[in-house]
């Protein structure tokens, strides 16, 4: 497990593909910052009923221009790909 089993917190906005592998796109809002999680790896999600953050990270944020940059993929899922209105939390495995 990454960073001691630690939970991960994070307001889901976007999922990525890149090389057979789904990344999670959301805010963190106890870093400010915007960050993606590889899918498989993730153990024990929960969703919880708090409302999204980081709406005004987003607004005019291209998930397609992100992926390529971080990623260095062609090919993004859109934003509604992520069905969840509230934040999930989740460990690594």
């Amino acid at each position: 497990m990454r960073h001691d089993g630690k939970y991960y917190h994070i307001s889901p906005w976007g999922l990525s593909w890149d090389d057979e592998n789904y990344y999670l796109v959301g805010f963190d809002s106890e870093a400010g910052i915007i960050k993606h999680y590889r899918v498989d790896k993730m153990l024990h999600i929960t969703m919880s009923d708090e409302p999204r953050e980081g709406k005004e990270r987003f607004e005019k944020f291209d998930l397609a221009a992100y992926a390529k940059k971080i990623y260095s993929i062609s090919r993004c899922c859109s934003q509604q790909t992520v069905y969840s209105l509230g934040i999930c939390t989740w460990r690594w495995s």
